[in-house]
């Protein structure tokens, strides 16, 4: 692999309509955890990584909020928001910006994903990325002891596929190849899953999606309803050692 991981994106365009009842028109990337906003968290970790020149966030909803939060916040990356104007989904979102950077890979990270501690998992993503060079990486959280439906089953060597058991939920996170949107002619709005899914137990050697699993005493936290975020909330204030970051 020749090229290196110099673009992020982080996905900040939905609505939260979930969160709204308790959030009112509050974009949801600007959500507080400890003080802090579920974007400024974000950037704060991509910041740390070395690789990473820019970061680009995806805004549609509420996007003069977001745009003014971002000019007060401190990092030493390139920042960029790209305005739908028109909702893209996943799907959509990724390939418009992918389409805007030479670069052939992208980190990716859904703004109302948590990762407490963060910093080393996402070290951990882009070297298993150079080691591997997949088509897609995605990092994976076991459903044990987690309400969810999985996503992905496993195979050898952390192959992953659409199957029948699907034990482990994408957390958000990821690094994406171009070639993954190959056969996809123009941004308009789909889910990211149109194409994760395609790669199924007969055939998943041919997408080479791969998977990195999160240790178990990893804290990962999807903020998608009220419950989610008070769950959220409540884990990191009483356990005040956890870095938030």
């Amino acid at each position: 692999m020749t090229d290196t991981i110099k673009n992020a994106m982080i996905l900040a365009a939905g609505f939260g309509k979930r969160l709204q009842p308790i959030i009112g028109n509050l974009p949801k990337p600007l959500v507080k955890i400890a003080g802090k906003t579920m974007l400024e968290v974000a950037i704060a970790a991509l910041n740390k990584l070395k690789d990473i020149q820019n970061i680009y966030i995806n805004v549609h909803w509420q996007a003069a909020l977001i745009r003014d939060h971002v000019k007060n916040l401190d990092t030493d990356k390139n920042i960029y928001l790209v305005e739908e104007e028109v909702i893209l989904e996943t799907g959509g979102g990724i390939l418009n910006v992918l389409n805007k950077i030479p670069s052939q890979y992208l980190l990716i990270k859904n703004a109302d994903v948590l990762l407490l501690n963060s910093t080393i998992l996402y070290e951990n993503l882009i070297h298993d990325f150079y080691k591997k060079a997949p088509t897609a990486l995605l990092m994976l959280v076991n459903k044990n002891g987690l309400k969810a439906t999985g996503d992905f089953s496993l195979a050898e060597d952390n192959y992953i596929f659409r199957g029948a058991e699907n034990d482990y939920i994408y957390t958000g996170c990821g690094i994406l190849s171009k070639d993954l949107f190959k056969d996809i002619n123009q941004v308009e709005p789909f889910p990211l899953s149109k194409l994760l899914f395609l790669s199924q137990k007969d055939n998943y050697k041919k997408y080479n999606y791969r998977g990195l699993i999160l240790p178990e005493e990893a804290q990962w936290f999807d903020i998608g309803t009220p419950e989610s975020l008070s769950k959220a909330r409540s884990i990191v204030f009483t356990n005040s050692g956890l870095t938030v970051i």
